[in-house]
């Protein structure tokens, strides 16, 4: 849910793409945060793709709402 919650920012031009990278990497290295059971390799994927821009390519609106639409609601 806050996955979705931060890419909806980012559509919406709140936040920047920046933003989420320092988010998602973050969250990503964090063994205190719980993921929703059976979705914790999806999440932990997402996590990467949004915190290494370098390594898997921009974050641009399309890609965004693609992972948020790809999430369980």
């Amino acid at each position: 849910a806050h996955i979705r919650e931060a890419l909806q920012q980012f559509i919406s031009g709140q936040i920047t793409a920046q933003d989420i990278a320092r988010w998602a990497g973050a969250v990503e290295g964090r063994d205190d945060i719980d993921y929703f059971e059976g979705e914790e390799e999806t999440i932990a994927e997402y996590l990467f793709v949004l915190s290494e821009p370098a390594i898997n390519g921009a974050l641009t609106v399309e890609r965004a709402r693609n992972i948020a639409g790809g999430l369980r609601p």
